[in-house]
């Protein structure tokens, strides 16, 4: 299979683009920086989410988008840098939307998009999913809340694979 990661040269993305590539799939990773692969198995495209940019030729061939794209949250929360992290996540997902959009030929059959898992307690007996309440209100469970509501906007594309 092959992968398309937004926000793939992040922490997670760097293992997840490792461990896809040990199993034998190959990866597109979207960059904000100019990047050139070692490995024929990892490609690397320009994008720009703020500015809704992000290269065409980044889709051709993926089954699966995995989005983790977003400005970090372990940072001081002002006013200014909570618009940023949210702004990040949102653009993103526009960005990811429109290409898909613009592409009728596109071979996509799923889309993955991160979440905070920050905003569940810590539980082994318990199950949290999007339908706990418990946070509502905090920044994260906005920044979260937000980013899960404009996800939905892909039912569009992947009705029979959409969870």
């Amino acid at each position: 299979m092959k992968f398309l990661i937004s926000g793939g040269t992040g922490l997670i993305g760097t293992r997840l683009s490792s461990y896809l590539i040990n199993e034998g799939h190959s990866v597109n990773i979207l960059s904000r920086q100019f990047r050139i692969s070692n490995d024929s198995r990892i490609e690397y495209f320009m994008w720009n989410p703020s500015e809704k940019v992000i290269d065409k030729s980044s889709i051709v061939g993926v089954d699966v988008i995995i989005n983790l794209a977003g400005s970090s949250v372990f940072s001081f929360w002002s006013n200014k840098n909570k618009k940023k992290i949210i702004k990040s996540r949102l653009d993103s997902l526009s960005t990811l939307y429109q290409i898909i959009k613009r592409d009728k030929n596109h071979k996509i059959s799923h889309i993955i998009s991160a979440s905070a898992i920050g905003i569940y307690p810590n539980s082994k007996t318990v199950k949290y999913d999007e339908t706990f309440k418990s946070n509502e209100g905090t920044f994260l469970c906005n920044v979260v809340r937000e980013w899960e509501d404009k996800i939905k906007e892909f039912r569009t594309f992947f009705r029979k694979n959409f969870f």
